[in-house]
């Protein structure tokens, strides 16, 4: 049986507007393909700054897994992204590094492709309008690309029988 979100702490001070206004909360919850996790759900009843995080609390064989994205329909396939998980999109020239603020989430590929763009609206340069397009025809289907998620827990998944498991190196 799942367990429900406890309040872990009460007015703490909220990383966007300042105030001590921050609530977190956690659980831990058996989630398939991760295992058990901590989650973790902090929200401002302020300025409404949310954030979540699922972490696991699992160690699994190292992982890494290739997956063409190449139709429409590609971006309904179900991924999970654990906090040790990198990211690469050749085609793009995209690197997603994990660090000390990295998240672990399950969502599917247009969710990745989301959380891209958000971090893109923060940057100005000409070379990220040339991305946006490269993205929005991957959604369309228009361009094909190659997705690839190496993680060093072995948590992270691409649900998929398209998907390969390849041989994973820590010099990647």
């Amino acid at each position: 049986m799942e367990e429900q979100f406890k309040k872990a702490f009460s007015d703490a001070k909220c990383p966007y507007c300042g105030k001590d206004k921050l609530e977190i909360m956690q659980r831990i919850a058996q989630i398939p393909l991760f295992g058990e996790v901590l989650e973790v759900v902090s929200v401002c009843k302020n300025c409404m700054y949310r954030y979540s995080s699922v972490l696991c609390l699992e160690q699994k064989e190292p992982v890494k897994i290739k997956f063409i994205v190449e139709k429409e329909e590609d971006m309904e396939v179900r991924i999970v992204k654990s906090q040790n998980c990198s990211v690469e999109i050749p085609e793009l020239g995209i690197e997603i590094k994990p660090g000390p603020a990295s998240e672990g989430f399950v969502s599917n590929v247009e969710g990745l492709f989301e959380r891209i763009e958000e971090v893109l609206k923060a940057l100005d340069e000409k070379n990220v309008m040339k991305l946006k397009e490269d993205i929005e025809s991957v959604k369309k289907g228009k361009k094909k690309i190659t997705l690839i998620f190496s993680d060093k827990s072995g948590v992270s998944a691409i649900v998929s029988d398209r998907a390969k498991k390849l041989k994973y190196s820590e010099k990647q």
